[in-house]
């Protein structure tokens, strides 16, 4: 935008320059030369002025759709993490449940259950991690986020609370599950039995505790394009 004033003065200097010698070579007519030099000058002084504006209004629009477009671009790698984390954590649940831990009820496990449980929970545990470190994340990100960076934090947190929840259980017995045991162990474990169980509607289940709070999530972070954001947690 600088350089463009810059320009604009240089033209303006070169019209009068121009004008001015010309009045000094035929000094006779120095009198025309002078009413010309302030017609002229007008006249550039009104095309620079509207060039100046026409130029600076563009300026502003495009300086103005490239910072939309570098924040849509953070909000969409964002929301790309969240889904990753969710996407593990329900990965993790479906397998615990295919390998027969979805129900309250006394299996005697398998070394395969058992090699199965441990490698869920493991992955489970590294998506609990991924939602501390996304509501860390969310709250550098209070550029593109705006309003909604405290609701954003505030849901994430307790995704990361809900997920802590379920792996306290099992690390305050991590021996509980055993080759040629029950599953007797895992009915004392609530938070665990409601996140894979299928009572959608008890408080502590993974669609109140995970699924809902992302679906919040996604609007609240997809709302800040329209730039009407939901900003309630």
């Amino acid at each position: 935008m600088d350089r463009a004033w810059i320009v604009i003065g240089l033209v303006l200097a070169g019209a009068i320059g121009v004008i001015v010698l010309g009045a000094l070579m035929v000094p006779e007519r120095q009198d025309d030369m002078w009413v010309n030099i302030v017609g002229r000058s007008a006249q550039l002084i009104a095309l620079a002025l509207a060039g100046g504006v026409v130029g600076a209004v563009i300026h502003d629009r495009d300086a103005a759709r490239a910072a939309v477009q570098r924040r849509d671009a953070a909000l969409r790698a964002f929301l790309d993490e969240i889904e990753a984390a969710f996407g593990e954590t329900k990965t993790s649940r479906r397998m615990l449940r295919t390998l027969g831990f979805d129900g309250r009820r006394e299996l005697t496990l398998s070394p395969e259950q058992v090699q199965g449980f441990r490698a869920q929970m493991a992955l489970l545990n590294d998506a609990e991690l991924q939602f501390e470190g996304l509501a860390r994340k969310a709250a550098t990100l209070a550029g593109p986020l705006g309003v909604a960076t405290d609701a954003t934090v505030t849901r994430l947190a307790a995704i990361h609370g809900y997920l802590n929840g379920v792996m306290q259980e099992w690390e305050a017995d991590p021996g509980a599950v055993t080759a040629q045991e029950t599953t007797a162990a895992l009915l004392a474990w609530p938070r665990f039995c409601a996140f894979v169980g299928y009572d959608d509607d008890a408080p502590d289940s993974f669609r109140r505790g995970v699924a809902e709070v992302i679906f919040g999530i996604e609007t609240l972070v997809g709302s800040v394009s329209t730039g009407e954001p939901d900003a309630h947690p």
